[in-house]
């Protein structure tokens, strides 16, 4: 039995035997053309073009069927990588002047691009080179006629092990064999880790080596909720996990009639649960899991369509589709949250020494108004269809969120003008995510209608932890006494100015640290909408003043594995029937 520890990208658990997916290699031979030879060999990459094209439409309108037009956007990325002008040159310029064969020249231009993607560290962009991979694949595919292992009607239930999987060859999957995904690539917002999510099957990437260390036919165990993955599990292992998944589905069970309920404590205080979406069409889950509104709508998605510049319409579209869909919840979308290091289409690669420190989200947004300026008359005029409110993430300082108000302010004045509807008082968020915005959050509260403290990034900054580090994973501390300190300067920043204050991070989704922040006053939280059920659970097995007194001695506390052996005991004092 060997276990092995990677990222959760997509809960749950299952048991198979594992089908190995090793690297695609093809045999590209290294000759060159003689000159009369070139216009054929043009012509054989036209071919494959269309052949390539043809493929991918096909299995866009599939995935648009049966998941959602939005997830089918990922796939119609790469009909526009596909017809992107700059990359048509460079491979036509390789075949007729340096007289490469086509299948050279695609390898030799992709690999190129795949390797600055690769590189790059923003966490976002780092994860794009994927549909530059598949894109590959599929060029030489057809100009090479090789093919692999076909996925599509597999014979039985099987946990696919790759070193990467693209997100075509994920959504061609047999959705009812396919139990679980281990891979040795991505991250939590890479597009295959988004499409196992929509299909709802336990994933687990960052899993070094596994290619190497699982032999087709293996048992393998995945458990997508904490990262696990177990090759050839012992018998007492299986009968402990079997009995999880027995636990898992009557837990599941219990908190679907949760789910009806309302999200009061137990002493009677009413918790505001939101949600976070990353599509219009992930609207259905908020609904189907009874939260409150949306709390964080993640717009960078909308980039995912191939257009290195989404229009204002593109924008405004989806908005309005989500607030249809809300049915008078609120709607909370946080503004384009990139990084600088790569844009699509013409521009090139910026290479930033420390990208999680350097010209990413509101920074970005300012020095593209191209980009930032649409989106923001695109949220003021979907604010005009329904209870809106604009969320400007990583504010650093006061000038930050001045400048984000101004450029807000003209793009009402520039709507007045075209005679637009929307709302005149639409209210502006700050996110609270990086240490100097906690300095100065009692200034931040005086420029703002609420905060939304993002704790994933709070956390990451506060302590200097790269999250997906798995060399220093283990100092990432939500306990930490520093992150717990910096929440309750936020917190009580925000009731002096009264303004609510949003939690929308990880940190409500572990039922003790969730019992820790309702001790905190926090009564507004934004999470996945698949935990809106077990949180509320939580929600209402808590009394406000048992988890107050907690609370306060939490912060005497100085260290984290103190604050959690003290939280483990006192929760289990204070609701047995949920910690014991």
């Amino acid at each position: 039995m060997e276990i092995k520890k990677g990222i959760p990208v997509s809960t749950g658990i299952a048991i198979a035997k594992a089908l190995v997916l090793d690297s695609e290699h093809f045999r590209i031979k290294e000759r060159f053309l003689a000159r009369d030879e070139v216009e054929a060999e043009c012509r054989r990459y036209d071919a494959a073009i269309e052949k390539v094209e043809g493929e991918v439409r096909r299995l866009k309108i599939q995935v648009d069927e049966s998941l959602s037009p939005d997830v089918g956007r990922i796939i119609e990325t790469h009909l526009s990588l596909l017809r992107d002008p700059h990359l048509d040159k460079e491979i036509r310029g390789k075949i007729r002047n340096d007289l490469y064969t086509a299948e050279r020249a695609v390898s030799v231009t992709m690999r190129r691009y795949i390797k600055a993607f690769k590189s790059m560290k923003d966490d976002f962009f780092s994860h794009r080179f994927e549909d530059l991979y598949d894109l590959e694949k599929r060029l030489l595919r057809a100009l090479l006629g090789e093919g692999r292992e076909d996925l599509t009607n597999l014979s039985e239930e099987v946990i696919i092990i790759a070193r990467e999987l693209t997100p075509s060859e994920t959504a061609d999957l047999d959705r009812a064999k396919v139990k679980g995904l281990a891979t040795e690539t991505g991250g939590h917002t890479s597009h295959t880790a988004i499409m196992a999510r929509s299909m709802r099957i336990p994933s687990v990437v960052g899993l070094v080596s596994i290619v190497d260390d699982v032999t087709g036919g293996d048992t393998v165990l995945i458990d997508g909720d904490d990262g696990t993955l177990i090759v050839n599990p012992d018998a007492a292992t299986l009968r402990r996990y079997e009995e999880k998944i027995r636990r898992r589905n009557h837990l599941e069970s219990e908190l679907a009639e949760v789910r009806e309920l309302a999200s009061v404590t137990a002493d009677g205080a009413k918790i505001q649960i939101h949600a976070n979406i990353e599509f219009p069409s992930d609207v259905e889950g908020v609904i189907e899991n009874r939260a409150d509104g949306i709390g964080l709508f993640r717009t960078e998605f909308l980039f995912l369509s191939g257009r290195a510049d989404p229009s204002e319409e593109v924008h405004f579209e989806a908005y309005q589709t989500a607030i249809r869909k809300l049915h008078g919840r609120p709607l909370t979308v946080r503004t384009l949250d990139f990084g600088a290091d790569k844009e699509f289409g013409a521009q090139a690669a910026v290479a930033e020494a420390n990208p999680f420190l350097g010209c990413r989200s509101i920074r970005y947004s300012f020095e593209r108004l191209d980009l930032f300026v649409p989106q923001l008359r695109a949220v003021l005029r979907a604010s005009a269809f329904g209870a809106v409110r604009i969320l400007f993430p990583m504010i650093s300082s006061l000038d930050e969120i001045r400048r984000a108000k101004f450029l807000l302010d003209e793009s009402k004045a520039s709507l007045e003008r075209d005679g637009v509807s929307f709302d005149r008082d639409i209210e502006v968020g700050a996110m609270i995510e990086i240490p100097s915005a906690v300095a100065i959050a009692d200034f931040l509260a005086q420029e703002v209608d609420f905060f939304s403290v993002g704790t994933n990034d709070l956390i990451q900054y506060t302590l200097a932890v790269d999250r997906i580090n798995e060399r220093v994973a283990r100092l990432y501390q939500p306990t930490h006494p520093a992150v717990l300190r910096f929440l309750r300067t936020i917190v009580e920043a925000g009731r002096k100015r009264d303004i609510p204050v949003s939690v929308c991070g990880e940190m409500p989704v572990d039922d003790l640290l969730a019992f820790l922040l309702i001790g905190m006053d926090i009564t507004d939280f934004s999470i996945t909408p698949t935990a809106i059920p077990a949180f509320k659970r939580v929600i209402r097995a808590v009394n406000v003043a048992d988890a107050r007194k907690v609370t306060r001695r939490v912060f005497s506390l100085p260290t984290s594995d103190a604050v959690l052996e003290y939280l483990r005991k006192k929760a289990r004092e204070a609701c047995p029937s949920l910690f014991s």
